[in-house]
């Protein structure tokens, strides 16, 4: 049995930079993530957002857009 690599499960950490406070941001993003059957996690620091996603490559790609 052959593995589609693009199907592969990957790990993506984003960085989302600009205003996310106080937008409802997180979860907006922890919405998209799960329409996608992602799992991770989303957090604000200084810097802005940071999402730590996992999933189908191609669930990637589209949560990415």
């Amino acid at each position: 049995m052959s593995v589609n690599s693009k199907s592969s499960i990957r790990a993506e950490k984003l960085r989302i930079k600009g205003t996310v406070q106080g937008v409802g941001f997180r979860p907006f993003v922890f919405v998209l993530a799960k329409s996608e059957g992602l799992t991770g996690t989303v957090l604000n620091d200084g810097r802005g957002v940071e999402a730590v996603v996992e999933g189908p490559s191609e669930a990637l790609e589209r949560f990415r857009t």
